[in-house]
């Protein structure tokens, strides 16, 4: 199983990004860090698709298992940049095992 979505940067820089993801446990726990899932990425310019296993996400508190059914937010952000950037977000897809995908075209932002 994976989530999958499209990220347009309209840009000619990279944007660093960080995906987040956290259950209800998490938000009623003490926020920690290692408690909830990070990724950080490279957006390029143009179109960009990102795969993200669930299983990697399921997995990564330190001390527990993360409660699938139970999540309560999914963040994209940068932070840290010199002047603002702009990205576009589609085809924001939860895929299970064997499922096909959809071909993407370019977002228009």
């Amino acid at each position: 199983n994976e989530l999958t979505f499209v990220l347009w940067n309209p840009q000619s820089d990279t944007l660093p990004l960080t995906l987040r993801i956290n259950d209800l446990a998490h938000e009623r726990g003490k926020n920690d860090y290692n408690d909830r899932f990070n990724r950080r990425f490279q957006v390029s310019p143009g179109m960009n698709r990102i795969h993200q296993n669930l299983n990697d996400v399921a997995t990564a508190p330190k001390d527990r298992r993360m409660e699938m059914g139970k999540i309560r937010r999914l963040m994209i952000f940068t932070s840290g940049l010199n002047q603002p950037g702009h990205l576009c977000l589609s085809e924001l897809t939860l895929l299970r095992d064997g499922a096909s995908q959809h071909n993407a075209n370019a977002p228009r932002c």
